[in-house]
């Protein structure tokens, strides 16, 4: 798995349509507190507003310290926070700040809100002024509750604040679930570039699938694949993918126009063999007395020249022919698959050419037969 923190659910197992269900890893809530009597009872808020972040579907806390107005700017206060997040990625998809004050009457707990995301995207281009006061627009307070040391009446508070920011952020509606439908058998499956799955069951959940326009990209290891787009929205969404039936192999020619070239290279060879014992054995291209009107002549055992006529096709025509062809085939084989199978035909019509080419050159053969 690629994605970390996905968990498989496998539902439905006995059933002929069996749904498997993916959760995607949940959204991030960073908590953020401070106030009380010490790091005891800070902590021990945090771990009371965990609980009720982790109660809601699709979603984790993690303790998060933002800096104080020391260390940041008054004015550009909340811009600093958003920039401290995101040097220490991942950014949480919100923000919730608890704190315990101390009232007149009793301690109250407080509560702020903001999204970091829509700081991180305001135009920084602007003045410091312009840009805190829209940074400073997202942050949201919430009246502030009683807040009593009596557990039951803690968890409360805690469960109202942290509900009421989950509210507003849009946060506490059930995670949206994408539907995949498919036909691959065996597939592995993408979301938005993300492997999912090594081998996609046919009927899939996608839980936590974040809004917005969302990318499926089925794969198998018989080259077969396909490609889907679906818009999610809070309801959810469902993707149909069909991969057809597998295209047949595409023909490979490397193998051919190898043995093309070896089978070419051994024909040129054997004639140009022959070829050289022909022009060793046969009559003497001179004559005894010049002019010769002779084209060939042959040495009788009185060492007389008598006229000589060729005998058959001479072989150096077609071995130049044989050789041009093998070094065309090797050409092929060469280039790969970047050569198309008509490449070897266009070989084989230069072989011959040069073939033709030799014989009109020397109709009687190009060397003594």
């Amino acid at each position: 798995m690629i994605l970390r923190g996905i968990t498989w659910v496998l539902a439905l197992a006995s059933a002929p349509a069996a749904e498997v269900e993916i959760l995607l890893p949940p959204r991030e809530i960073g908590i953020c507190v401070s106030g009380g009597s010490g790091e005891d009872q800070r902590a021990q808020l945090f771990e009371e507003a965990a609980k009720v972040v982790a109660a809601r579907r699709g979603l984790s806390a993690r303790r998060v310290n933002l800096p104080s107005s020391e260390l940041c700017d008054r004015a550009r206060l909340v811009s600093c926070w958003a920039r401290r997040l995101e040097s220490e990625p991942p950014v949480p998809d919100a923000i919730v700040w608890l704190s315990i004050e101390s009232g007149l009457q009793q301690a109250e707990l407080t509560a702020a809100y903001f999204t970091p995301g829509l700081v991180l995207a305001l135009d920084d281009h602007q003045s410091a002024a312009e840009l805190e006061a829209e940074a400073q627009a997202t942050l949201h307070l919430l009246e502030p509750v009683p807040w009593s040391l009596q557990s039951k009446r803690r968890v409360l508070a805690v469960d109202e604040l942290i509900g009421r920011s989950l509210a507003a952020l849009g946060l506490d509606r059930p995670p949206p679930v994408l539907l995949v439908r498919h036909d691959c058998a065996g597939c592995r499956l993408h979301l938005d570039g993300h492997l999912l799955s090594e081998a996609a069951p046919k009927v899939l959940k996608l839980v936590g699938v974040r809004a917005g326009r969302r990318q499926i990209t089925l794969s198998g290891a018989d080259h077969r694949s396909a490609f889907g787009e679906v818009e999610v929205g809070e309801g959810g969404a469902e993707l149909q993918l069909s991969v057809g039936t597998a295209p047949p192999p595409a023909a490979n020619p490397g193998g051919a126009l190898a043995y093309g070239t070896v089978g070419a290279g051994g024909v040129a060879l054997i004639l140009s063999g022959l070829a050289v014992m022909a022009g060793a054995s046969g009559p003497d291209r001179s004559c005894v007395a010049a002019p010769c009107g002779w084209r060939y002549a042959r040495l009788d055992e009185d060492r007389n020249f008598s006229e000589a006529s060729p005998g058959g096709v001479p072989p150096l025509p077609l071995a130049l022919g044989a050789a041009v062809m093998a070094a065309a085939f090797g050409v092929g084989w060469w280039q790969g698959a970047e050569v198309e199978w008509p490449y070897w035909l266009a070989g084989v019509i230069l072989g011959a050419g040069v073939a033709v080419g030799a014989l009109l050159i020397e109709p009687a053969g190009a060397s003594r037969p």
